[in-house]
């Protein structure tokens, strides 16, 4: 875990500029169809601008996301602890555009990897989990521009995958 965070600080700072941003949210991620494997918990996340165009409204945002989910739910017979690192693109459009609030909705490829432990059924043990996961993420943004910095709310990014794979986030990013 501390490789995971000392990597997020190494990007964001390497990349540091006036667009790039640093934040963490809230992640809920259903791995299958058994209740067993949902999970919860806290995210990092690191987005750096891109202006496709001087001229447009379309910008791309790559970013690095790292989840750290745990679930209670099954705490009785198994734990469930799982990291996600996720990577995507994310190209969007303004449809509103002004000196003070930007809002622009996404949708992008993605590429998790998945590393924990997996719980299993009450008969069984947790398994390890090491895999890849990708499919479409879709969300909004909205950046509101103020005196000395940007603050950057991504109220609902959705991440579906294959094999039952949903990931559900809510962010809260500042311009470094």
């Amino acid at each position: 875990m501390k490789g995971v965070l000392s990597l997020i600080l190494v990007i964001g700072m390497s990349t540091a500029s006036a667009q790039t941003f640093l934040g963490v949210g809230f992640s809920n991620t259903q791995l299958s169809e058994k209740a067993f494997d949902d999970a919860a918990g806290f995210s990092l996340m690191v987005e750096k601008d891109i202006d496709l165009s001087k001229s447009t409204r379309w910008k791309m945002h790559p970013n690095l996301h790292v989840s750290f989910l745990y679930s209670d739910a099954d705490r009785v017979f198994e734990p469930l602890y799982l990291n996600v690192i996720s990577i995507s693109p994310k190209v969007s459009y303004e449809v509103i555009s002004s000196k003070k609030v930007q809002v622009a909705p996404y949708a992008n490829p993605f590429l998790s990897m998945l590393l924990g432990l997996l719980s299993g059924d009450p008969a069984f043990e947790s398994a390890p989990v090491d895999n890849f996961k990708g499919g479409i993420e879709s969300g909004i943004r909205v950046d509101m521009v103020l005196s000395k910095t940007t603050i950057r709310i991504i109220p609902i990014a959705v991440q579906l995958g294959g094999s039952f794979y949903r990931q559900g986030m809510i962010s809260l990013l500042f311009r470094l």
